[in-house]
């Protein structure tokens, strides 16, 4: 019974360590007006079939990177507090299985 458990346990522990989530992620660099890194910015990502946003925030080199994302299409937003320009937008961003963009 104990060596049918052991089995069962380690057969679930490599199971769980060899899923990999499909989708990708999405990455890139905020840049004010002038051109430098913008920081704390909020990248918005939201998928346009089931409107689930996801939301992140930029480093001090305006740098970010979402979570793995579900495969799909997604309107992608930066925006920032005390900002008072337009929001940068990319419309129509396809995420597929294990292509990050």
């Amino acid at each position: 019974m104990k060596k049918a458990l052991s089995v069962m346990v380690l057969f679930l522990l490599f199971e769980c360590i060899g899923y990999a989530a499909p989708g990708a992620v999405i990455s890139g660099t905020v840049k004010g007006p002038d051109g430098s890194p913008f920081r704390a910015a909020f990248v918005r990502a939201q998928n346009t079939k089931t409107h689930i946003t996801y939301m992140v925030l930029t480093n001090n080199q305006g740098k970010y990177v979402t979570d793995t994302l579900a495969p799909g299409t997604y309107d992608i937003s930066a925006t920032s507090v005390g900002f008072k320009g337009d929001p940068s937008r990319r419309s129509s961003v396809s995420v597929e299985d294990g292509k990050n963009l």
